[in-house]
């Protein structure tokens, strides 16, 4: 559901450069690691329900485990593990600072629902207007 909630060029961007990386990664270096599905269905959930305002599970650990780490812990994991290919297709730097200002002002959907809660609506369009504006 994420591109769901991408009001800006800059939002998605950032999740056209990760879905890139993460196929060229993928397609560059095929394992045979694998996770737990339930383990993969409640990462999902909890990546649905909290975003990157909580923690999310971290899979990086031992076959068939996972931990829950801060959201940036587990951004700075994923940025880690797709590095060459950002580098390679030059969506590095755009990629880590789109992250780093997500991360800092909150993700278009935490901004949507905060501008519902102020002023409604209205508030939710303006919002949207000023983000296909910038």
């Amino acid at each position: 559901r994420v591109c769901d909630v991408c009001p800006s060029v800059d939002d998605t961007m950032i999740v056209a450069g990760l879905a890139r990386a993460l196929v060229a990664t993928a397609a560059r270096r095929p394992t045979d690691v694998r996770v737990r599905p339930e383990l993969l269905v409640a990462a999902g959930w909890g990546a649905a329900r909290w975003g990157l305002t909580g923690e999310l599970a971290d899979l990086t650990g031992s076959v068939g485990s996972a931990r829950l780490a801060p959201a940036s812990t587990v951004v700075d994991a994923l940025l880690e593990h797709v590095h060459t290919a950002l580098d390679e297709a030059g969506d590095a730097r755009r990629v880590r600072d789109g992250l780093t200002d997500v991360l800092r002002s909150g993700t278009g959907s935490e901004r949507q629902r905060a501008a519902a809660k102020d002023g409604g609506l209205t508030a939710v369009i303006d919002t949207l207007t000023v983000a296909a504006d910038d």
